[in-house]
């Protein structure tokens, strides 16, 4: 290996690469209402939320709580759901979202 390579491989790196999930930057919505965007947003983020939920139920986490646990298992998923929801992008939230903007400024339905 040639010190040039190895001098790449064991020095620090100036800036460390982060994840940064991408965010969709919507510049169509700029025409409607403030309270109507935000409603549209916290709609979209709960559809995204109940979808990934439906996948962890169906993925057998409910389960995985015990019989004990079976009254209130549901509430663990939202919960859970809602945490993944918010932590990770998974796009749901922006597609559902740039539907809605399209749908109110009634433009093709998709």
């Amino acid at each position: 290996m040639s010190n040039e390579v190895a001098n790449r491989l064991t020095a620090p790196s100036a800036s460390p690469t982060r994840y940064e999930p991408a965010r969709v930057v919507n510049k169509s919505d700029a025409d409607i209402p403030e309270a109507e965007r935000r409603r549209m947003k916290d709609a979209a983020e709960e559809f995204e939320a109940v979808f990934i939920g439906q996948m962890l139920k169906h993925a057998g986490l409910e389960e995985a709580f015990g019989p004990e646990a079976s009254s209130f298992s549901h509430v663990i998923l939202s919960e859970i759901a809602l945490d993944v929801a918010g932590g990770y992008d998974f796009g749901i939230a922006e597609e559902a979202y740039e539907v809605m903007v399209a749908r109110y400024k009634g433009g093709p339905r998709q």
